[in-house]
């Protein structure tokens, strides 16, 4: 385990020894505890932002396939939605 030294304002401190005490942490397992919460938040982050990429993509090819006359009537990105949908709908169904 690495050891390192942080400076942090006072009154960032005191909030630190505030909540530790009420998670019941010493300081350590508090500023792991927040880093992995925070690193969650930046996965999180990444992923939503590669879903709106692969959108952004799949519309491109939906465009595209309708400007060449192909697969007329199709819209692709409901029918991926309905596709997701039915997927999440048959997941939940399960959980019960």
């Amino acid at each position: 385990m690495a050891i390192i030294n942080i400076s942090i304002p006072s009154e960032l401190l005191d909030k630190v020894n505030k909540y530790k005490k009420v998670v019941n942490k010493n300081r350590s397992e508090f500023f792991s505890d927040a880093a992995k919460l925070y690193f969650g938040k930046i996965d999180e982050y990444i992923a939503f932002e590669n879903r709106k990429k692969a959108v952004r993509n799949l519309m491109k090819i939906n465009e595209k396939i309708k400007k060449e006359g192909l697969f007329e009537g199709v819209d692709f990105i409901k029918e991926i939605r309905n596709l997701r949908q039915t997927r999440t709908d048959e997941l939940l169904r399960r959980a019960k």
